[in-house]
């Protein structure tokens, strides 16, 4: 996993649907998805800075 590499920071977006997804397709909370990442970007800012970094 790259929690395991120091080197690396992983960022996450997740939109509503994915988080819907989850719990539907899954047995994991969207919650405890997001706690793999570092970082967490709600979907609202990722919208604002995504055609920025895209």
């Amino acid at each position: 996993m790259l929690k395991e590499i120091n080197a690396v920071e992983s960022h996450l977006v997740m939109t509503n649907g994915a988080k819907l997804n989850i719990t539907l397709e899954s047995d994991f909370k969207p919650k405890s998805v997001e706690a793999l990442a570092d970082v967490v970007h709600s979907e609202k800012t990722w919208e604002q800075v995504s055609p920025v970094v895209l």
